[in-house]
């Protein structure tokens, strides 16, 4: 019998969203995919932050990464299920500061 692939759990996926670091890598590689070197210069962190960020995104089902030489490529998994939930997120109301 095959191993069916684990889906994260809401808490996981919706806390990988809780970053505005990770929605930025999020949005980042809607348009393409990309290295970690060039989540550094984008973001101007460090590597190590970087990774951490992309490994979270990693558990909650966000993106996969290959190697790709001495780098590894990071690629989002579904697109159109991610658009979803950013198109939800920017449609959200906004919430009333209190005076």
């Amino acid at each position: 019998m095959a191993d069916k692939a684990k889906k994260p759990e809401p808490v996981r996926i919706f806390g990988a969203l809780a970053h505005p670091i990770r929605l930025g890598i999020l949005r980042m590689l809607e348009n393409d995919s990309a290295i970690v070197n060039d989540m550094v210069e984008a973001f101007g962190l460090d590597q190590t932050k970087i990774s951490k960020h992309l490994a979270i995104l990693r558990q909650a089902g966000f993106v996969s990464c290959s190697p790709e030489g001495r780098c590894r490529r990071y690629t989002l998994l579904d697109p159109d299920a991610l658009a979803i939930l950013l198109d939800t997120a920017d449609a959200w109301p906004s919430v009333p500061e209190k005076p």
